[in-house]
């Protein structure tokens, strides 16, 4: 009996490092940067060409997928805000004090540009379908027609701070910014209408996966849904925590970041959403997708974090102890989980956190559990005999 619950003592010691140590995993990897200066955006041309801008002038440019960073002369010691490219050479940034920089030759040189204002601007973005049609916004609104060349003033119809600004098209577009604000135009910016949100909250970042499917974060874990003529719907990510940027390289697909290295991703069009460890408490700023599992996201310190399998972790073996009695599958699964054991058996489901979800007595072979109410994400599945137990992981999706 004195033998037997040794046993079982140090089996329960040995799960409880095993989910500490899968809690712990970062999803997320960090990546040098080179610098502590604040990053505060992110844009990548491809899989391999990225850049990142930061405070203090900081820009810097990577060739090979974030595994080195080259500090670029920008020029200026004003914080920088936002960079966008409109093509392999031809790029622009916007920052503290109507800073408005471009390149035409992929960032060997950064030119200033006479924006015709001092104040802040913090996201620039330019149109798909013409690429001389650009939009920066912070302070003021202003617009290019002719590749930056000169900018023009917009009126918004009030003083708010904006924060973001997103287009469809040429011609439609929307702003958004403090104390609540969402604008649309749709005639390139020449009239803009207010967009009803139901919240006062600041609006950081606005980002659409296609015309009519669009998505707002904003602070106090405020996240909206564009659903067309519906307009603006209020969905949950889960969190009261500051959401700073969001970016979908699908309609299906999303990430989110923000307060306390909080990253959230969605793959079904934000109905639901799943926390991911980011491995850092760093406030993050932006975040990008080359596609669906590659992506980076930046912040406070220096941070520039990378995933390359959509945040899921794989570092942790699917059986993580096991005697190879036990076998799980479909892995991953979106509602059932078979499980097949050489004997009668008790059957535990924990989520990330070491919370018991489940538990689950198994009179025969093989075992049928509808996981279909869970929240999408990893869980661990402990499955013990009178001799021994298995464990195992699966994810949720």
């Amino acid at each position: 009996m004195i033998f037997k619950k040794i046993i079982m003592k140090k089996s329960s010691i040995l799960f409880c490092l095993i989910l500490i140590s899968a809690c712990a995993f970062p999803q997320w990897t960090t990546l040098n940067s080179g610098t502590i200066n604040n990053l505060n955006s992110v844009f990548f041309l491809n899989s391999d060409t990225g850049y990142v801008v930061g405070n203090a002038g900081t820009i810097l440019k990577t060739t090979d997928g974030g595994s080195n960073w080259i500090a670029q002369s920008s020029g200026t010691i004003n914080n920088l805000r936002s960079v966008y490219f409109t093509s392999a050479n031809t790029g622009y940034v916007v920052g503290k004090l109507g800073t408005i920089l471009k390149t035409t030759n992929g960032g060997s040189d950064w030119i200033p540009q006479s924006s015709g204002t001092g104040y802040e601007l913090y996201s620039i973005y330019f149109s798909a379908s013409d690429t001389s049609i650009g939009y920066a916004v912070g302070e003021v609104a202003r617009k290019t027609i002719n590749g930056g060349n000169t900018w023009t003033t917009l009126s918004y119809g009030n003083f708010n701070i904006l924060r973001s600004t997103f287009f469809t098209d040429a011609n439609t577009g929307f702003i958004v910014g403090n104390s609540g604000t969402a604008m649309k135009t749709t005639s390139g910016g020449s009239s803009w209408t207010d967009q009803s949100i139901g919240s006062s909250y600041t609006i950081n970042s606005v980002y659409f996966a296609d015309a009519n499917t669009g998505f707002i974060v904003g602070n106090y874990g405020c996240l909206r849904k564009y659903f067309g003529y519906s307009g603006w719907i209020t969905i949950s990510g889960g969190t009261v925590l500051d959401l700073l940027s969001v970016y979908f390289p699908n309609a299906n697909t999303g990430y989110i970041v923000g307060a306390s290295g909080i990253i959230l991703k969605t793959i079904n069009s934000g109905s639901n959403w799943v926390t991911q460890s980011s491995g850092t408490s760093s406030l993050l700023n932006s975040v990008f997708f080359t596609d669906t599992i590659t992506g980076y996201a930046v912040g406070a310190g220096g941070v520039i974090l990378k995933t390359s399998n959509g945040g899921i972790v794989t570092s942790v073996d699917d059986n993580i102890f096991s005697k190879s009695e036990t076998f799980l599958y479909p892995n991953p699964t979106s509602d059932i989980i078979n499980i097949e054991t050489s004997q009668k058996s008790e059957i535990e489901i924990f989520n990330i956190q070491g919370r018991l979800i489940k538990s689950i007595i198994s009179s025969n072979n093989k075992k049928s559990i509808n996981i279909s109410e869970l929240p999408n994400g990893l869980y661990i599945l402990k499955v013990k005999t009178e001799k021994e137990f298995d464990i195992m992981k699966f994810t949720k999706e």
